[in-house]
C-alpha cells in the first residue's frame, strides 16, 4: 500500500474523530507525546508516521486499523465501538461524547430527520432526563465492566457535572429529530425492576435509593404516557410513534437519518455503542427496526385500549416493587 493513500486514509479518519475547531496537531501531540513541530513535520509528510504511531492514535480515537489500511472485505462492514469511561472520563472520553452530540445536532437540523430504535431496555433519549435513572445505568455499567469483587455500591457511584450535562445534551438532540420511532420490548420495565431487585438483594442498593429510582421510573412512565397520547414530545413538539412489540428483542438497535447523513448503532455494554456510517449497514438496520413494527401495536394517538392496558401494567409492576 502506498504511503500517500495510507496517510490520506489516516488523516481523514482523524479529522472525523476530533471535534470541529479542534487542532489535529494538538490532539496528535497529546496522544504521541511528541512536540508539535514533530507533528507538523509528519503532517507535511517530511517524516512518515510509523505504524506504531498510527496504531497508538487509532487506539486513542477508536479508529479501525482495517479501515485505515483499506483491508475491508466486500462482505464486511466498517464498525466503530466507542468505549467511553462514564465514571472517570478522560478528555478523550469527553471529546467522543461531544462529537456524537455534534453529529446528532447536524443531522436533526436538516428537514425530515428520523430516529428509530428497537429497545429491550430503557432508551437513553428518554431516561437521561432523570438523575437517578441515569446514575443507576452508570452503576450497572460499572458493575459489569469492573472486575469481580470490586463492585461499588450505588451510593459511591457518581458522574461528573460535565458528563451529566452531555447526557442531557444527548437527550435534547435526539428529541429534536423530526420523527422518532420507538419499538418497545413489552418487558422493558420488568427487566429494569428485576435489576433493581437483584442489586438490592446483594446490598448494593439501599431501600431509600430504590425509592429514588422507583420515583424516577414513575415520572418517566408518566412522560411516556403523555407522549403516547399526543404523539409528540412535550418539550420539542416533534412527532413520536410508540410501538409495543409482541416479541422480545435480543439487543437495542438504533438508526439516525437525515438528508446528508446516515448512522446505525448497536448498543453494547449497556451504555456504549458500536456505530457505523456505512450506508448498506444503515439500510439493514433501518429495515430490521421497521420490520419489528409488523409484530407490534402502535399505541401513540391510537390503540387506546392497548395503551391504557400497557401503562396500567407498568404501574402495577412499580407498585409491587418491594425489597
Amino acid at each position: 500500500m502506498k504511503y500517500q493513500l495510507l496517510f490520506d486514509n489516516f488523516i481523514g479518519m482523524v479529522n472525523e474523530a476530533v471535534p470541529q475547531n479542534t487542532k489535529i496537531s494538538s490532539v496528535l501531540a497529546d496522544i504521541l507525546q511528541i512536540e508539535k513541530e514533530a507533528v507538523y513535520r509528519r503532517l507535511r509528510m517530511e517524516v512518515p508516521f510509523t505504524f506504531t504511531e498510527i496504531a497508538a492514535v487509532a487506539q486513542a480515537l477508536g479508529l479501525s486499523l482495517d479501515n485505515i489500511v483499506g483491508s475491508i472485505p466486500k462482505k464486511s462492514r466498517p464498525l466503530k465501538m466507542t468505549l467511553v469511561d462514564f465514571c472517570n472520563p478522560s478528555e478523550m472520553d469527553y471529546i467522543m461524547m461531544e462529537n456524537f452530540i455534534l453529529l446528532l445536532r447536524q443531522m436533526n437540523s436538516q428537514p425530515n430527520s428520523e430516529y428509530g430504535i428497537n429497545c429491550n431496555s430503557l432508551p437513553q433519549p428518554l431516561y437521561y432526563k432523570y438523575d437517578h435513572l441515569s446514575r443507576f445505568q452508570v452503576f450497572k455499567w460499572l458493575y459489569f465492566t469492573g472486575t469481580a469483587g470490586s463492585a461499588k455500591p450505588y451510593s459511591e457511584v457518581q458522574v461528573t457535572e460535565r458528563t451529566r450535562k452531555l447526557q442531557l445534551g444527548h437527550a435534547e438532540e435526539v428529541r429534536m429529530f423530526t420523527m422518532s420511532n420507538y419499538v418497545w420490548d413489552k418487558l422493558c420495565f420488568y427487566y429494569m425492576i428485576e435489576d433493581i431487585k437483584h442489586f438490592s438483594s446483594v446490598y448494593l442498593l439501599k431501600p431509600e435509593e430504590v425509592e429514588f429510582i422507583r420515583n424516577d421510573l414513575k415520572l418517566l412512565l408518566a412522560e411516556m404516557e403523555q407522549i403516547a397520547c399526543t404523539g409528540a414530545f412535550a418539550d420539542t413538539g416533534k412527532k413520536v410513534n410508540f410501538y409495543i412489540s409482541s416479541v422480545n428483542f435480543d439487543c437495542c438497535y438504533e438508526y439516525y437519518e437525515s438528508n446528508n447523513n446516515k448512522m446505525s448503532l448497536i448498543r453494547t455494554f449497556g451504555l456504549n455503542g458500536t456505530a457505523t456510517l456505512d450506508d448498506r449497514s444503515f439500510q439493514k438496520m433501518k429495515m430490521w427496526v421497521n420490520s419489528m413494527k409488523r409484530v407490534s401495536t402502535l399505541i401513540s394517538e391510537t390503540g387506546e385500549k392497548q395503551r391504557v392496558m400497557f401503562f396500567e401494567k407498568q404501574r402495577e409492576l412499580l407498585d409491587n416493587l418491594s425489597v
